[in-house]
C-alpha cells in the first residue's frame, strides 16, 4: 500500500548531482561486481552518502502482491560457498 517501499532511496541533492531524477530505473554495482537495479525515489533528509533499500525483493508465491517488487540488497553482498 505504500508506494515507496520498494524504491531505492537517494538525498536529493546527491541525485541532482549526478543527474538522476525521481522515478529513474537505477542499477547499483557493489565492489564485488554484482548489480540489482530498482526504481530511485528522492528524499530530502538523507544523508548525501547513502542510499537506502527497504525491502529484500520479495519472490515467494505465497505473497502474490508483493511477488516480483523491489530489489533484493542481499545479491550484492558475496557469499562464500
Amino acid at each position: 500500500m505504500n508506494p515507496y517501499t520498494y524504491n531505492i532511496s537517494m538525498s536529493a541533492e546527491t541525485a541532482k548531482q549526478k543527474g538522476l531524477e525521481d522515478k529513474d530505473l537505477i542499477e547499483i554495482e557493489s565492489m564485488y561486481g554484482h548489480k540489482i537495479r530498482g526504481t530511485l525515489k528522492l528524499r530530502k533528509g538523507q544523508h548525501p552518502q547513502t542510499i537506502a533499500l527497504v525491502s529484500a525483493g520479495h519472490w515467494a508465491k505465497g505473497q502474490p502482491i508483493a511477488a516480483g517488487k523491489g530489489a533484493n540488497f542481499l545479491c550484492l553482498a558475496r557469499i562464500k560457498v
